[in-house]
């Protein structure tokens, strides 16, 4: 663990990446997964929703689904 000058910890926090996977009308994967970098999963499903233009893809940690938006769905 690392200590400032005055003998404190420090606490490294790094944001959680989640990654957006978007798919074509075919549900075929159209590009490696963009990476968000986010606190937590309503910031990352935020973030999420500001790319996305009513494509059909799927926000992950790791293997947990933590937002699936489907086609249309921003009608």
């Amino acid at each position: 663990m690392r200590t400032d000058k005055a003998g404190n910890f420090l606490v490294q926090c790094e944001m959680h990446k989640y990654r957006l996977y978007v798919y074509d009308d075919e549900d075929r994967l159209i590009a490696p997964p963009m990476v968000i970098s986010a606190d937590n999963d309503e910031a990352a499903t935020e973030q999420a929703e500001n790319v996305l233009d009513g494509a059909h893809a799927d926000l992950k940690d790791e293997d947990r689904l933590v937002m699936r938006f489907p086609k249309e769905w921003a009608q």
